[in-house]
Order: C-alpha cells, then structure tokens, then sequence
C-alpha cells in the first residue's frame, strides 16, 4: 500500500483515512479484495477539498461505513469498486460537496441525496425539503478531473440544444447524454458541476436551468451565491 505523505495537514489527513481506514474496511467488508495492491493518482486533492471533506465527515453531514459514504438519508456513494481494488476519486469530491452545502450554504444534510434514481445522471441531489421528494433544487455531478468537468459542460450544452433526442442523434458520450436525460426528468432550477476547483474558492461551475421548451434547456451562469439554501430550509 501506497504511504501517506506531503500536502497540507487536510490532505495528508484524508489519504491516511483513505489508506489506513477506509480501504482495510472496505476490503474486509468485500472479502475478496487486497488492499495491499492499491495505489492512486492524488493530484486531484487540493487543501479546499480536504478541508471540505473532513468537514463533511467530522461535522457528521455524512458517515463512514465499511469503507463508503452514507447520507442521513440512507443513500450511499463509493470511494473504491472492483478487485483491485478501483479509487473512486468522485466519491471524494461528493462528499466534499455535501459539506459545503450544509456548512457553507445551509441546507439540511436531511435535504441531500447521493446517487439519483434513473435515468442515473447525477452524483448528488438537493431537495427543497427533507419529506419532498420531488422538489430537486440542485441537480450536482462530480469530475475529479477539471477538464472533465468542463469537457461535461460542453457536452451538456450540445445535448440541451438539441431537445428531446436518442443518443445516437447527439453523438456525445452516454454519460453527458444522460445528464439532459436527468434534467428533464428532475427539472432543477440548478446544475453544480464539481470539479477540484469548486473547493478553492467559491463554486465556480454552477448554472440556472431554464426550460426553453421541446426538451431544449438553457444553462445560464450563475454565482455560487445561488447554491445558498432559502432560509426556512435551513438545518
């Protein structure tokens, strides 16, 4: 297994949690797996994100369960999968991004949801209420690459031009397609996408989703000002 070194005290305290007590615990849980073969790419981890996703877990927004992230809500996301075991660096960011949400802009942590039903398009959903499930108001999907944050983007935008479509008709990835699927399904006033540097400052990929009718969508930018939560949604 990989050591834990360098960075900040943040990051150097979530790689020594990744290593030392999430991956042993998820591998026990799996049986098959050997930690002892991991190793990863940490270039993605800036200090914000650390901070944010200590935040996250020691401020109890999310709990750690054999290995993987849980809401209040019962909802899980990942951080490893298949036998070698698979980082999965976008469970990072998405807890990361929880905390921010609940320490930073108010929400509930009862008012998030990791992973949304089908069509599958987003890692992380806000609703207008805790008993409201059909309230979404902020629709987010983790990179933890910010060129595939913005390569997503651009995709997206094609997709939401287009209309109602198949995605042999856009010819963009199943991945971005989907996220126009998951639009109209959902129909947020926001879409957050997460990127490494939405932790160093303010959120920068964040967009109004406007409804130009025919299933064509509008994405307009926004300030991260608008992920703050109405006041009596706050927890």
């Amino acid at each position: 297994m990989e050591a834990v070194a360098g960075g900040s005290d943040a990051q150097r305290e979530v790689r020594r949690r990744v290593l030392v007590d999430y991956l042993p615990a998820w591998c026990a849980m799996k049986k098959t797996r050997d930690a002892s073969a991991f190793s990863s790419d940490w270039s993605f981890l800036t200090s914000g994100l650390a901070h944010w996703f200590l935040t996250a877990v020691d401020e109890q927004v999310v709990e750690i369960q054999n290995g993987s992230p849980m809401l209040s809500d019962g909802s899980r996301t990942h951080f490893f999968g298949n036998d070698k075991p698979l980082f999965y660096r976008e469970g990072v960011l998405e807890v990361a991004a929880a905390g921010l949400l609940v320490h930073r802009f108010g929400w509930s942590p009862g008012d998030l949801k990791f992973q949304s039903p089908w069509p599958w398009a987003f890692d992380l959903l806000v609703y207008r209420r805790s008993s409201d499930s059909s309230g979404v108001v902020i629709a987010g999907e983790a990179k933890w690459r910010q060129a595939d944050a913005l390569k997503l983007l651009t995709g997206l935008e094609a997709c939401c031009a287009l209309g109602r479509h198949t995605s042999d008709v856009c010819g963009e990835s199943i991945n971005h397609h989907r996220k126009h699927e998951g639009l109209l399904e959902y129909r947020p006033p926001l879409l957050w996408i997460i990127g490494p540097d939405a932790f160093s400052d303010d959120p920068d990929l964040v967009f109004r989703v406007r409804d130009a009718g025919g299933g064509i969508i509008q994405l307009e930018s926004a300030q991260a000002t608008a992920l703050i939560a109405p006041s009596g949604s706050r927890g």
